[in-house]
């Protein structure tokens, strides 16, 4: 591993000499890219860079989110909030919550340097509320890791555990090796402060089967693991000593004085208060700490059955708890939160009851278009029906104008039949004279015959009447309708009238009429033109049959 580094900080401390020609965005991206592999070399790159040249406030806020990230990777506490506000102010307003929950993260673990145990809380608080849209599953490790840190500063075990807990299922979900080996241990310590005996010793058993990466934690561990042997439900002391023994033996490296504390109550628990109190009493000779040597002093009195002593020293340790209880309550940690939380439910009340609100004007505004609907449906639900009746009315209507024309028709054909079979019934009476066996002259009888045809069209009142009724019952009463659209001519003009109705020619009108030839044309044609100019229903009828 230290190898790999080697060579990937040689190789990038070489790109950097070509970095001058590059932009500003390109030396960013190679930095983002190295920064998880080769911190060291990322650094590097972006403190090459200069801050004031950088152009825009997307630029400058993203260079402030990187170069905080690569200060945490390589260690290095910074406490100038500075560096870290241009990627706060920016993202804020924003509508990216992974870049805007890691500005505030960032922001906390500066506060988190300065000591500022609350505005730290704050801060993470807030880079919490965004982790929903964030992908970036190591970020959710380290976010989690330090909200765990900070509940330890306060005591607060659950809130410890609870986010050691989620830290450490977030670094089995990106493989951060490191980072489990950590969490392990850390959470196998949250799991004993809230009495969580089977899954700490697991957790611990788990912790101590990985490689060892970092010495000082290990040890850290270690000596938790001895104590927490010593106090749970049914006490191991043989596992405590013999952990003790091997850190000393395996790391050879001075141990703290609460580990000796613990390797004296564990000689006492197998037994052998001798060594116990002379273990003690060599660290009373060191100046311990009062605090520390008491409250072990109180358990090895205690196991040993020497009460009044071991209450003396109960007493003095709950005087010591009361003003840490104390401390803990007036920490501006514990309001922080409270008031976080506060402020967040007050939060929550107000966008309830907006959201209460928009609910309440959509249903109004649902309900007004529902009635708009139903007007609107039942208006043209009204209009169709009437349009169907007057369809309907309609539709009788035709029915009964095609029952009438069809009537019409029947009479109009039986007409055409009576007019059709009169045709032939001329030829019929004179063929029967030509072949009759009567001796009487044929062609007498014949002129006979034609004579009484000819006869209805002669110029007496009778016969000009039935003429005319033949002609009104064959063609839908047409002279008794031009009678009524023509009321100033004479009685002539409607005889000759007739005659054209009835297809004569001009030679044939202008014997009977006593006209020539040419009279009979120009009065045809004044005829003619007097019924075009009429305003009748009849007049194609009339434009018709005098043609």
């Amino acid at each position: 591993m230290k190898y790999t580094r080697l060579i990937y900080s040689i190789a990038f401390s070489a790109a950097l000499l070509s970095c001058s020609g590059q932009s500003i965005t390109d030396r960013m991206d190679k930095a983002e890219k190295i920064m998880h592999e080769c911190p060291d070399s990322a650094l590097s790159i972006l403190s090459d860079i200069d801050r004031n040249s950088i152009p825009g406030k997307r630029l400058k806020a993203r260079y402030a989110l990187l170069y905080s990230m690569v200060l945490d990777k390589n260690y290095i506490d910074t406490t100038d909030v500075s560096v870290i506000m241009p990627a706060v102010e920016y993202y804020s307003k924003r509508n990216n919550r992974e870049y805007r929950s890691k500005s505030r993260y960032y922001l906390g673990r500066i506060y988190a340097n300065r000591n500022e145990i609350d505005n730290a809380m704050v801060h993470y608080m807030e880079a919490l509320e965004d982790t929903a849209g964030v992908s970036d599953i190591r970020y959710k490790e380290l976010l989690n890791s330090a909200v765990s840190d900070i509940f330890s500063m306060s005591q607060n075990s659950l809130q410890e555990y609870k986010y050691a807990h989620d830290a450490l299922r977030y670094g089995k979900q990106c493989g951060d090796k490191r980072g489990i080996w950590a969490l392990t241990g850390h959470l196998a310590t949250c799991s004993a402060n809230i009495l969580k005996w089977k899954e700490s010793d697991s957790l611990f058993t788990e912790f101590f089967s990985m490689p060892v990466i970092d010495t000082a934690s290990y040890i850290n561990r270690a000596v938790s693991y001895s104590k927490i042997n010593l106090l749970k439900p049914e006490p191991e002391p043989q596992k405590s000593i013999d952990m003790i023994v091997e850190l000393q033996r395996r790391f050879r490296k001075p141990l703290s004085m609460e580990t000796y504390c613990i390797y004296a109550y564990a000689e006492e628990i197998m037994g052998r208060p001798a060594r116990a109190d002379a273990i003690m009493d060599q660290l009373r000779a060191t100046g311990i700490s009062p605090d520390i040597l008491e409250r072990w002093n109180y358990r090895i009195y205690k196991h040993q059955g020497k009460n009044d002593k071991a209450i003396k020293l109960l007493e003095k340790s709950i005087e010591v708890q009361d003003s840490t209880i104390l401390t803990l309550l007036d920490q501006s940690l514990v309001s922080t939160q409270r008031n976080y939380y506060s402020s967040q439910a007050e939060l929550l009340k107000k966008e309830h009851t907006m959201q209460v609100q928009r609910l309440m004007l959509i249903s109004a505004v649902l309900i007004i278009c529902l009635l708009v609907m139903l007007f609107l449906f039942f208006s043209v639900r009204m209009r169709l029906t009437r349009k169907i009746e007057e369809i309907s009315t309609l539709h009788l209507e035709v029915k009964k104008m095609l029952d009438s024309q069809k009537q019409e028709n029947s009479k109009v054909r039986k007409q055409f039949m009576d007019t059709y079979k009169n045709q032939f019934h001329l030829l019929n009476d004179l063929c029967a004279a030509y072949w009759s066996p009567v001796k009487k002259d044929k062609r007498d009888y014949i002129y006979e015959q034609v004579m009484d045809i000819l006869r209805v069209i002669d110029t007496d009142v009778e016969s000009q009447s039935k003429f005319e009724n033949d002609i009104n019952n064959s063609l839908d009463n047409i002279m008794v309708k031009l009678r009524a659209d023509l009321p100033n001519h004479k009685e002539a003009d409607f005889r000759f009238i007739q005659y054209i109705i009835a297809g004569f020619e001009a030679k044939t009108i202008a014997n009977i009429m006593g006209y020539s030839v040419a009279s009979v044309y120009t009065k045809k044609n004044r005829i003619k033109s007097e019924i075009s100019k009429i305003e009748s229903p009849n007049k194609i009828l009339y434009e018709t049959f005098i043609s």
